[in-house]
């Protein structure tokens, strides 16, 4: 007799959900209060790295399995970056998150795509879905706390709103294009904060 699993048994299935929900939801408030309270650090951030453990640790949003999606990440970075590992996590986070929670369950192509420029100065970062988008009198109440625009998800509101906290704390930019049925893109730019060389590694270049 087979045993039951998430697969056959239709409560464990949304047992399952629930829990996925509620653990989201949890990471969420306490991403808010992080970055509500937490001092902003300088970190040498790989975006590659960061993207691909993004996308690994969301095994499952929504009714979308990852495995579902086909995901083109490209990463152009030559140069050091430094900014707040952290913040940069978080929002790269709820943006993929999103990305993968608001596909149309009847797109048998389901696509995201990440691409990330960094230069001397700041990055660019623009990650692009052909979901279900967002109708455009909704567009600018996104960053809003507990705005949900949409019944498709059992989301909190709250993602974005960190998204745009998180972005205005490492001294960002983000802006949002979308159109209903074709999908939504999310372009960021942040600063690349240069680290300064500590006064006795000075000393030493001076004297040699």
């Amino acid at each position: 007799m087979e045993g039951r699993t998430i697969e056959n048994d239709p409560i464990l299935s949304l047992l399952y959900k629930s829990i996925k929900k509620l653990d989201f939801f949890i990471r969420n408030i306490t991403n808010y209060y992080k970055n509500s309270k937490i001092e902003k650090r300088i970190d040498e951030i790989n975006f590659s790295s960061i993207v691909n453990e993004t996308i690994y640790a969301l095994p499952f949003v929504e009714e979308t399995p990852v495995k579902e999606v086909d995901f083109d990440i490209q990463v152009d970075q030559k140069e050091p970056f430094f900014n707040d590992e952290f913040r940069v996590r978080v929002i790269l986070n709820n943006i993929l998150s999103n990305a993968i929670k608001y596909q149309r369950q009847d797109n048998v192509e389901k696509k995201v795509s990440v691409l990330i420029q960094t230069r001397e100065d700041g990055a660019m970062i623009k990650i692009k879905d052909n979901g279900i988008g967002i109708p455009q009198d909704l567009v600018d109440k996104i960053f809003d706390m507990f705005f949900r625009g949409t019944s498709v998800s059992n989301g909190s509101g709250i993602g974005l709103y960190i998204v745009k906290e998180a972005v205005n704390k490492i001294a960002g930019d983000i802006k949002v294009i979308s159109q209903e049925g074709e999908g939504t893109e999310f372009i960021i730019s942040i600063p690349n904060i240069k680290v300064p060389q500590p006064e006795n590694e000075i000393s030493m270049l001076k004297t040699h």
